[in-house]
């Protein structure tokens, strides 16, 4: 939540002008980041690449970390609507997960402590080092940025 809110809100949203963006962790292991209505591509993909040093420099004070704790507990046992409820067993059944998986997680948000947020750099480290860009956007602001991209393809014809 600190990475969502206080960096890449304020980064790609508030200073950025993009209208919005996402991240998100998979269970797997995968990092998805996006931004969408953005003017500044350059701009936002720098910012992506910087979360690394973010996340390894972060600092919280206890009411901080307490606040993001809540905030993650709410997110982990919100209420499911049904097709939410189907859409996790399924998932869950796919890669053999468990009770005692979702267990621990919750055991490890409510136990978390403010330099074990800063270890997780070094899986954004490894993420971005993977450096996989896609963007679909405007085809004058992806010009203007065509040296991030290996190849631009034109998806209308």
């Amino acid at each position: 939540m600190a990475l969502s809110y206080d960096y890449l809100w304020t980064n790609i949203r508030v200073l950025g002008g993009a209208y919005g963006f996402f991240s998100t962790f998979t269970i797997d292991g995968d990092i998805l980041l996006g931004s969408y209505r953005d003017p500044n591509l350059k701009k936002t993909y720098d910012t992506f690449n910087k979360i690394t040093e973010y996340v390894k420099n972060l600092k919280l004070t206890d009411d901080e970390l307490l606040k993001y704790i809540i905030g993650a507990v709410g997110e982990v046992t919100s209420p499911l609507s049904p097709r939410e409820k189907g859409n996790r067993a399924f998932s869950a059944y796919v890669r053999g997960l468990n009770d005692e998986f979702y267990h621990n997680e919750f055991m490890e948000i409510i136990n978390a402590k403010a330099d074990d947020l800063n270890k997780y750099s070094e899986y954004f480290k490894e993420a971005l080092s993977a450096n996989y860009i896609s963007t679909i956007g405007n085809e004058t602001k992806v010009e203007e940025d065509k040296e991030l991209f290996k190849e631009i393809k034109n998806l209308i014809k």
